[in-house]
């Protein structure tokens, strides 16, 4: 008697596991992602809710990245947004990503409307270093005054979110400076640049 399995079988087999592995992931909370996450996106994105749509996968903008910021999105962010760039690290604004896109999900923009997401000073874990003031390329964070325990304090309409200070901060393993897409500036779906 032959244990071997037929081409049918297995086709059988692998679409069971994968029916049941999306069965699973669907029910089970804890790897579901958020209903809507606001994702860092590169510079020049189009508004979220067509950028899923638009980026082809092509991953043309991360390989091109030189401080390799772009990483692409798990199942963990959503189905939808597998593979798309997520911004997670130092953006230099050279503009090389939005040069490589193919698909006008990343759309030329001028550096005066740079603005991916804001940098917040999680104080529980700033050790008051100012290293994140002194590399700041748009001079965006300041040192408190007395009132505010001379804490770092991030002014959000010159941060652009560029993520240098989340890159230079020398708190680990969890950093004292979030990111986040707040405040962010996208290419309005349908405009011309």
């Amino acid at each position: 008697m032959s244990m071997g399995i037929d081409r049918r079988r297995f086709i059988a087999l692998a679409g069971g596991g994968a029916v049941s592995f999306l069965a699973y992931y669907l029910s089970d909370s804890t790897i579901k992602p958020a209903a809507k996450k606001n994702f860092m996106r590169p510079p020049g994105a189009v508004e979220e809710s067509a950028f899923a749509g638009a980026c082809i996968r092509c991953q043309r903008c991360m390989y091109v990245c030189p401080t390799s910021a772009l990483k692409p999105a798990t199942i963990a962010d959503g189905l939808s947004q597998v593979f798309t760039p997520i911004l997670d690290g130092e953006c230099r604004y050279c503009w090389k990503c939005i040069q490589a896109c193919p698909s006008g999900a990343l759309r030329q923009i001028d550096i005066k409307d740079y603005k991916v997401g804001n940098a917040a000073i999680i104080r529980e874990l700033c050790i008051k270093c100012m290293i994140c003031m002194d590399k700041c390329p748009f001079k965006a964070i300041t040192r408190g005054d007395e009132k505010e325990k001379y804490y770092p304090l991030v002014d959000m309409k010159t941060c652009t979110g560029c993520g240098l200070c989340w890159v230079v901060c020398p708190v680990r393993p969890k950093r004292a400076i979030a990111m986040s897409s707040e405040g962010e500036k996208r290419v309005k779906v349908g405009s011309i640049i």
